[in-house]
Formats: C-alpha cells, structure tokens, sequence
C-alpha cells in the first residue's frame, strides 16, 4: 500500500508546521522567561535603591538634627581638646576683680574615663582633669560668683566634686569687720570634662 504523493507532501507539511510552531512556541516562552527574570531583577534593584533612598534621608535628617547640637558643644569646648588657658585666666581675672585676699589652683593631668556600662559609643572618648581650688573669701557670696563666673567665662563643663568651707572669723572675733579681709576658707575639688571624637 503506497501513499499518495499529496498525503506524502500534506504529512511532510504538518510535520514542518508542528516543527515551526514548536519552536515558536519554545522561543516565546524562552524570550517570557526572560523577561520575567529581567522584570524580577530590577523590581529587586528598584526596591535596594529605593531603601538606599530611604537611608540616606534618614541619616541627613539625624545629621541636620544632631549637627547643630556638636558644634555647641564644641563651641564651649565640651568637645574637642580642653582649654586650661581659659581656665587659668578666668581664675586670675576673678580674683583679681573679687579681690581676693588669696586664691590657689592646681590641675592634675588629663584622665580618661572608663565607660560605666557596656554600651560605650565607639570612637568616643570621655575624659576629664581635676583642679582644685584653694581660696579666702569675704562670705559664701564670693565663692557662689567665684563658680559663676568660671563656668561663663571658660570653654569646657565642669561639675563641683566636693568643697570645703571653714570659717575663719573666729580668728577676728575682737576686732571690728573689715571688707579686705577673708572670713571663709574655701576648699574645692572640681572635675573639667571633655569628649573626644575619633576621627
């Protein structure tokens, strides 16, 4: 039994067509996946910019809110290195206008501060210098103007460690008062602190 020349040729054509047409179909499903991947690839590049966005506008609203508060700090000299000439030229400045009848200073070198808890912000160093002062005043008002004006007129924090005053009036009980003359002894420990900042 022969098949015919037109069967021959109607089978060789939808074997050619199938062929044709599965290879369409496998090329359009290739070029679809593709696509898919492509399309998948840059929502995910889309979405690690778009957070890159987002933190970087996080961090410039923390730079903008925290900026203006370091360069106060470091404006009165809370940051940065310590200025013990400011220090020393307002104790002198003050006893001189207080008239003091004495005034005595030491500062002891500069010690860091170990961090109390285990949360120490990295590349941040606290630090601080004792000074003591040893003065005679006319009465308590003196020594209170005497900080006053230390705190006003220097760069950097200080907190009072502890102080000491001793009347002395009973050394002039029998004589009359006088405004030269001391009648407390002020002894007075203080703590200068500074912060730096690892660059």
């Amino acid at each position: 039994m022969t098949m015919s020349a037109s069967l021959r040729l109607s089978l060789v054509l939808f074997l050619v067509v199938t062929i044709l047409s599965g290879s369409a179909w496998f090329s359009a499903f290739s070029y679809s996946s593709r696509q898919i991947d492509e399309q998948g690839k840059l929502k995910l590049k889309y979405a690690k910019n778009k957070q890159r966005y987002i933190d970087a506008n996080n961090d410039l609203s923390a730079y903008e809110k925290y900026r203006d508060r370091y360069l106060k700090y470091k404006k009165e000299g809370l940051i940065g290195e310590e200025d013990r000439l400011s220090w020393i030229e307002a104790i002198e400045s003050f006893a001189k206008e207080l008239k003091l009848p004495s005034l005595r200073y030491e500062i002891e070198p500069q010690q860091h501060i170990e961090p109390t808890n285990t949360n120490s912000v990295v590349g941040i160093e606290a630090r601080a210098s004792s000074m003591k002062i040893i003065a005679d005043v006319l009465h308590e008002g003196d020594f209170m103007e005497m900080l006053n004006r230390l705190k006003k007129r220097t760069k950097g924090n200080f907190k009072v460690k502890e102080c000491r005053l001793t009347s002395t009036a009973y050394q002039f009980e029998k004589l009359s008062y006088r405004h030269d003359r001391a009648y407390i002894s002020v002894n007075c420990s203080l703590n200068w602190y500074t912060v730096k900042v690892q660059s």
